[in-house]
C-alpha cells in the first residue's frame, strides 16, 4: 500500500506549523525588544521576512527544475504561507509583471488591498450586529 496521497498534505501541514510559530514567536519578540508606539513591527517583519525568503527560494530555485514537489509544499505553501501570505501576494504581482499583463497587475495590485478593506469593514459591520443581537455589543 502507497501513502502518495498523504505526502502534500503533510508537507503542506508540517510547514504551516513552523511557519504559523515563527510568525508567533518572532512578532511577539520584536513588539517587546523594538516597541514602536502605534507601528506593528511584528507583523511589519514577518512581512518583509516572508517576502524575502519567497523570492529567496522561487528564483534561487527556478532554474534547478527538478526541485520536489513535496519540499516545494513543505516551504513555500506551508512555511512561508504561514508565516505571511503578503509574501505570495508580493510573488503574484512579480508574475504577473514578467508576464507583461499590466492591466491585471493594476486590477489585482490595487483591488486586492481596496477590496481587502471593504470585505474587512463589512465582516466587522456585520460582526457589530451579531454581537449586538446577542446582547453583547457596543
Amino acid at each position: 500500500m502507497t501513502f502518495a496521497w498523504i505526502k502534500a498534505p503533510l508537507a503542506v501541514s508540517g510547514g504551516a506549523i513552523a511557519g504559523a510559530l515563527g510568525r508567533y514567536y518572532l512578532g511577539h519578540w520584536l513588539m517587546a525588544t523594538m516597541a514602536t508606539p502605534n507601528l506593528p513591527v511584528g507583523t511589519l517583519a514577518v512581512n518583509l521576512l516572508g517576502c524575502f525568503g519567497l523570492g529567496l527560494f522561487v528564483r534561487a530555485t527556478q532554474p534547478w527544475g527538478g526541485l520536489s514537489t513535496t519540499l516545494r509544499l513543505l516551504i513555500v505553501t506551508g512555511f512561508i504561507g504561514s508565516l505571511t501570505t503578503f509574501s505570495a501576494y508580493i510573488l503574484e504581482l512579480e508574475d504577473l509583471m514578467v508576464a507583461g499583463a499590466w492591466g491585471r497587475l493594476w486590477v489585482y495590485g490595487v483591488g486586492s488591498p481596496v477590496l481587502g478593506w471593504v470585505s474587512f469593514y463589512g465582516g466587522t459591520s456585520l460582526g457589530r450586529g451579531i454581537a449586538a443581537q446577542a446582547g453583547r455589543g457596543d
